[in-house]
């Protein structure tokens, strides 16, 4: 049987319940993935629900999880989720969605996610990056930028030459300004 795709707000009032159930502390949730897509405006079905949540423990998130009882992806940190970091500083330029109570929501910024899609090259992954930069209207320079700035961050390794290879063709042949 095939799983249901979760709509934005459920899963994010799911999300912020479990929180609440997990810590008494403040929390800030910074959203990325497809439920990111779809409040920038994308019709895009997502299964999972994508999260960074630097406040808890590891024994917090695995206890998230089980309150949360959807497909997720929860970190500490999601720029590490791969060999190639996200762009220094995405957590202060993520954008304020709203606070209720103790708990913050926050959404990666436009060029952030776009970044956040890249690095990871799949083709439904490039799709949505061609609508953030298409509805943004982000630029070659912009996101070239934040390549570079996510190549000096990230730990020395053959996927960055991958990385900056698969980019510089992107930038070339599908970004337009």
């Amino acid at each position: 049987m095939a799983r249901e795709y979760l709509v934005a707000e459920e899963a994010i009032g799911k999300l912020v319940r479990a929180v609440e159930k997990t810590t008494k502390r403040p929390v800030e949730i910074i959203l990325l993935g497809g439920l990111a897509m779809a409040l920038y405006g994308r019709r895009r079905k997502t299964r999972d629900l994508d999260a960074e949540i630097p406040a808890l423990t590891g024994a917090q998130l695995g206890r998230l999880l089980r309150y949360l009882n959807i497909p997720a992806d929860l970190s500490k940190d999601v720029s590490h989720w791969g060999m190639i970091d996200l762009p220094p500083g995405y957590r202060g330029r993520a954008k304020r969605l709203w606070r209720k109570g103790r708990i913050t929501v926050r959404v990666l910024s436009p060029l952030d996610l776009v970044m956040s899609k890249l690095r990871v090259m799949r083709e439904s992954d490039i799709q949505d990056a061609l609508y953030l930069i298409r509805r943004f209207k982000l630029t070659r320079l912009q996101i070239r930028r934040a390549m570079s700035r996510m190549i000096k961050a990230s730990i020395p390794s053959t996927d960055l030459f991958f990385f900056e290879k698969f980019m510089e063709g992107f930038l070339k042949k599908r970004v337009r300004r």
